[in-house]
């Protein structure tokens, strides 16, 4: 791992605490530019505040980046994200044409590789990092902590309910 992916990493999870704050699932996301090694747009769950299902920390992401970059396809582009998509985003990101999908933790109840939903050929671009055979020590913290604030906030929210 570089420095810069763990820089990465410290932003998809600050956009996940960020949408934790305005009382969404605390998801984040990041697109990269591969070639540049830049983030081009940040994206994090407002389902409630849009009053949009669809408005998923990925599908902003991927919204904001195509805007930006006047183009559909992303094929040069890194989609970052704090929890394995879901099969809607994983749609879009096909779409999009990303070249590849990286994510912090699986996600056994809603994730697209998880149920086997994805069986196009672009699946071997999608990396859990946590199940790499060798982790960066700085990106396993990264994937712990964010382990922790998750099920802390779902433990929450059954207490609430």
């Amino acid at each position: 791992m570089y420095s810069n992916d763990i820089m990465l990493w410290r932003e998809v999870l600050k956009n996940a605490y960020r949408a934790a704050e305005s009382g969404e699932v605390p998801i984040g996301a990041i697109v990269v530019d591969n070639q540049k090694n830049k983030i081009v747009s940040k994206g994090w769950n407002q389902v409630n505040l849009l009053q949009d299902p669809t408005a998923h920390a990925e599908m902003l992401a991927i919204s904001a980046a195509t805007a930006a970059n006047q183009t559909r396809h992303l094929s040069s582009y890194t989609v970052m994200v704090s929890l394995e998509p879901c099969i809607m985003c994983s749609g879009a990101i096909h779409w999009a044409q990303v070249k590849r999908v990286q994510y912090l933790l699986p996600d056994a109840k809603f994730g697209a590789i998880s149920h086997h939903a994805i069986k196009h050929s672009k699946k071997d671009c999608w990396e859990c990092i946590v199940e790499r055979p060798w982790v960066d020590p700085e990106i396993q913290a990264i994937a712990l902590e964010y382990k922790t604030f998750l099920k802390d906030y779902f433990a929450q929210l059954r207490r609430e309910a």
